[in-house]
């Protein structure tokens, strides 16, 4: 967490050119020089009012709204700037294009406001009481919760920072300090060119260094759709020039609404690890380093498949695809456009994400200024400048969201276990057969043009072979990596013991136990060439038991899980089919994406002997509408001929044609996924590379199958950060 400064009046002079706010100065203000209360600043996407006493009014300020003198109690915190109730400034815009209405929710603690809507004093909003009471009280913009919002709470009474909120309503705010004058101007609605003037400063430890910068806050689009997330901070740290790289790391999973993240204090304990979840810090330790070496860091809030927009007392689906990717495009293209009003190279965007948000990113990655956003891009009023990025960093993405499922049941190799026994068993063996068409269909090739196939029978081929390696290469680098291997590329006593030692298990409850197997089963060490591991591959069906004793993994089917059968009348759809929903007012919709599902199904009901599954949906075929936009959101599309894969007997996406070689794809890519996750197909993220490896555009894909990681990310932020200073450094 950060203190924030803005600019404020009822102080001396000097005092404000000593905080740096407003343009008047870069110096932070000490603590002994500050006397106000610090003003508790969200940690997620809500505003939250810290429970103190709210300072003193400062005397002499006066407040106009549109050129008419306004009474209102405008508190000053004087590193905060100022605060007034919601309360009180909706009457003050009533009748102005930035009029709102506001209606409390006293048992969840939330002020609920709606955008052109009549406001009416005193309305409240008739809820259930929670079963636990909110620790703070939160701000929603058409039932979308605002983020990073300042407030504070004075008994029953709750003051928003003026600043802070004058984004989401579309009114300016300005100080004038000779005047001792607060003055608000209604109707100034959304704007792609960033205020300069209106910044704030703030600091940051990163290895003991103190790391001052200042921060932007904006509205990225001039027709936002949902005002409470289309927002963005751009931090600018001291030491930043022209040529800065900057990095923009996605707080967001599983097609999740993205949120604004925070720089944070960095060092030896924390640069590695993610503090919870797959989402955790949202990629700010390896940010906030880079800001630390004068690298800018723009951190956008986007529309996910969890915003739900509550206008003219109706809800309905905001973060569908690919409005999620359109934000992030539109937040891109506003860094394009404002080039030169702050310092940073956009040509040098690097962008980087763990699970849906590592989705996000590799669409970002392979689809820049691809034309089929442009109606998308257009409908919220995004600048007319490029979306294409230098570097994509995913971690564990959904990489091939329409082969994802086909991808994890070959990985599988239909294995006898309680979710995939019986029919179910038979059902992702065709999965898995499915799988071995769309890989031949590919034409897909190692380093050295070697072909990379599978025998659709024995499910086995050099793409198993290639895929197994990998897991090796990932061992490799985790013994070298932790000290295991000495010089002559032997292990040391401490490797071999590690090499021999039962690998881990879990039960039910997550409790750790000793499987009968150790990596030696499964890997022989060689001391040639500094040491390496390889993988015997003949034990792959042993491996297979460990990888689901540590992680339990996925039910058949993996991923477009829109089917019933005996015992299931209601389908377990995944996220993934929401996210194709075409119907936005529709708020439990939802499609099929997997192209082959049906034929899938299809050949086991002709193994079962009966029509034993069947499409919750009545059919698997997938709307033109939908197609467009799963393939849109699939970044095979725009670097892999498919033409292959239909003469395999497959179907393809409709639209596989119009997307491939229709964007300029990321030149450079770093790419990740753990051994034992669960939640994606390392497989997928295999072929997502060789698919890289072939693209014009890619000059280079670090890939690595990272050994001893489940679903998450940065994990590895020494890496990434000293490939991405060399590759700065290369490229400048």
């Amino acid at each position: 967490m950060y203190k924030k400064q803005i600019c404020i009046f009822g102080l001396s002079a000097a005092m404000i050119l000593s905080m740096g706010a407003c343009g008047t100065g870069d110096s932070t203000t000490t603590p002994a020089e500050s006397t106000a209360i610090e003003t508790t600043i969200a940690e997620s996407s809500s505003a939250v009012a810290a429970e103190s006493t709210a300072p003193a009014a400062a005397d002499g300020i006066t407040l106009t709204v549109d050129g008419k003198e306004a009474n209102a109690d405008i508190y000053i915190d004087k590193e905060n700037g100022c605060f007034i109730q919601l309360e009180e400034l909706a009457p003050l815009l009533a009748n102005t294009d930035s009029a709102f209405d506001v209606a409390v929710d006293t048992n969840n603690k939330k002020y609920q406001t709606h955008l052109g809507e009549e406001y009416k004093a005193g309305a409240t909003v008739d809820s259930e009481a929670p079963k636990e009471v909110p620790e703070n009280w939160t701000l929603a913009v058409d039932g979308v919760n605002a983020q990073l919002i300042r407030s504070h709470t004075s008994g029953e009474k709750t003051y928003f920072n003026l600043r802070d909120i004058s984004a989401l309503y579309g009114f300016s705010v300005t100080y004038d300090e000779t005047a001792k004058a607060v003055d608000i101007k209604s109707g100034t609605g959304y704007t792609l060119e960033l205020n300069t003037d209106n910044y704030e400063t703030g600091s940051i430890r990163v290895y003991g260094k103190e790391v001052n910068y200042r921060v932007y806050t904006q509205v990225y689009v001039s027709n936002p759709q949902c005002v409470a997330q289309e927002v963005m901070k751009i931090y600018v740290p001291e030491n930043a020039t022209d040529d800065s790289p900057i990095i923009m790391p996605l707080k967001t999973g599983a097609h999740m609404h993205a949120e604004m993240a925070e720089p944070m204090d960095v060092d030896e304990t924390n640069i590695n690890t993610v503090s919870s979840g797959t989402v955790g810090t949202g990629g700010m330790q390896a940010a906030s380093y880079l800001l630390s070496e004068g690298w800018i860091v723009a951190s956008a809030g986007a529309r996910g498949l969890d915003t739900h927009l509550e206008t003219g007392g109706k809800e309905s689906l905001a973060g569908i695809a690919p409005y999620c990717i359109t934000d992030l495009k539109a937040a891109i293209r506003f860094l394009n456009y404002n080039d030169d009003k702050i310092p940073g190279d956009p040509d040098k965007i690097v962008v980087t994400g763990t699970s849906g948000g590592g989705t996000m990113t590799s669409v970002l990655g392979a689809s820049g200024n691809a034309e089929a956003f442009e109606p998308f891009l257009q409908e919220i009023g995004a600048a007319d400048e490029d979306d294409d990025v230098f570097v994509a960093v995913p971690y564990c993405p959904v990489a091939d969201i329409d082969n994802q499922g086909p991808s994890y049941e070959w990985i599988f190799q239909g294995i006898d276990i309680e979710n995939r026994s019986g029919n179910l068993k038979i059902l992702s063996q065709a999965d898995a057969r499915t799988y071995t068409s769309y890989v031949n269909g590919l034409n897909l090739t190692d380093e050295a043009g070697n072909a990379l196939t599978l025998d659709p029978e024995t499910l086995d081929g050099s793409y198993k072979d290639y895929y197994c390696a990998r897991y090796a290469e990932g061992l490799s680098y985790y013994m070298h990596q932790n000290n295991f291997v000495a010089a002559d590329g032997t292990l040391t006593e401490e490797g071999q013991k590690y090499f021999e030692e039962k690998l881990k298990g879990q039960d039910k409850d997550r409790k750790e136990y000793d499987t009968e197997f150790s990596i030696t089963d499964f890997f022989d060490w060689n001391d040639e060439n500094g040491g390496s591991a390889s993988f015997k591959t003949d034990r792959y069906a042993d491996f297979l038991n460990v990888y689901i004793a540590k992680i339990p993994i996925k039910a058949c089917p993996s991923f477009d899980n829109g089917l019933v059968y005996e015992g299931v009348d209601q389908p377990v759809t995944d996220s993934i089919n929401a996210l194709f929903n075409t119907d936005p007012n529709d708020l439990t919709g939802w499609s099929h994406f997997e192209m082959n599902l049906g034929q899938t199904v299809a050949a086991a009901n002709e193994t079962i002997g009966s029509e034993y599954f069947k499409s919750a949906k009545g059919s698997f075929e997938i709307s033109a509408e939908a197609q467009k936009h799963i393939a849109m959101y699939n970044p095979m599309y725009y670097i892999q001929d498919y033409s292959g894969v239909a003469s395999e007997g497959l179907s393809i996406n409709s639209y596989a044609d119009d997307l491939y070689q229709s964007s300029d794809v990321a030149p450079y890519w770093y790419l990740r996924v753990g051994s034992w996750d669960h939640l994606v197909s390392s497989s997928t993220e295999t072929t997502f590379s060789l698919a890289l490896n072939k693209a014009d555009d890619v000059k280079e894909c670090n890939f690595r199958l990272y050994w001893d990681q489940p679903h998450t990310g940065w994990y590895d932020n020494t890496d990434l950060i000293q490939w991405l200073t060399a590759l700065s450094e290369m490229e400048n």
